[in-house]
């Protein structure tokens, strides 16, 4: 009996020695496979990204046709045609961003402070609009994919202006607390 054992255990092991090298095996496989897909993609991103880029460059280009014309004919601008061109720029890029959904922000004066899209770079006191108020836009901001790129840039009206104070008078003869 025992030289019967003796046979089936190194048997039995082989087998199982066997699995293991066949899940090792498929484990080495699985592991390239995903290095090669991680290549792949991070290559085919690549190629994404370059053809977007190339894409928005080509909408910008008439753009920069414009400004280029412009800037070697000067002397034929009288001072509205120049303001023409440049609102014309100023629709093409809009027009530009739009299609690669490029949003632009433009608060409108008395518009309420949003922390999410604008950034307060001062605060002033103001007559005409309540507290948190947009008094002034500094900066246009920009949202790429619904994500914020640059937020808009405006003064912040802050409590309103007081009347002038009357510091630097004397006080009244009954105004005056006693200090003793």
């Amino acid at each position: 009996m025992s030289k019967k054992k003796k046979e089936e255990v190194p048997e039995e092991l082989q087998t199982r020695a066997d699995e293991r090298d066949e899940y090792y095996n498929m484990m080495l496989r699985a592991r390239a496979d995903l290095e090669n897909f991680t290549k792949r993609t991070e290559k085919e991103k690549a190629r994404w990204r370059e053809a977007a880029l190339k894409d928005f460059v080509a909408d910008l280009l008439p753009v920069l046709d414009s400004l280029h014309a412009a800037a070697l004919h000067p002397e034929d601008a009288g001072t509205g045609s120049v303001r023409d061109g440049i609102e014309m720029m100023d629709r093409q890029i809009a027009e530009a961003f739009e299609k690669h959904r490029i949003s632009i922000i433009e608060p409108e004066l008395g518009d309420e402070f949003d922390p999410a899209v604008h950034e307060a770079m001062m605060m002033e006191p103001s007559d005409d609009c309540e507290p948190g108020c947009i008094t002034a836009v500094l900066r246009r901001g920009f949202v790429v994919s619904d994500t914020l790129v640059r937020a808009a840039q405006v003064k912040v009206a802050g409590e309103k202006a007081e009347e002038e104070t009357e510091e630097g008078k004397e006080p009244a003869a009954g105004d005056a607390a006693d200090t003793e």
